[in-house]
């Protein structure tokens, strides 16, 4: 299977997931299901999140 196939098949099995689940379609979802499905680290994905939590708090003062 080719990289595109590659990405096609998790972006599918991604979005059937995120309907079954009933998870909203936005971005920060769907790149949270990638990344899970590619198997990163979860260190870090707690990173990214933490990362994220911190810049909306900033954001919002």
């Amino acid at each position: 299977m080719g990289k595109t196939a590659d990405a096609e098949e998790y972006g599918l099995s991604i979005i059937k997931r995120m309907f079954l689940q009933q998870l909203p379609f936005v971005e920060d979802v769907f790149v949270a299901l990638l990344a899970q499905a590619k198997g990163e680290p979860f260190h870090k994905l707690l990173s990214d999140l933490q990362q994220k939590l911190q810049d909306s708090v900033s954001e919002t003062q």
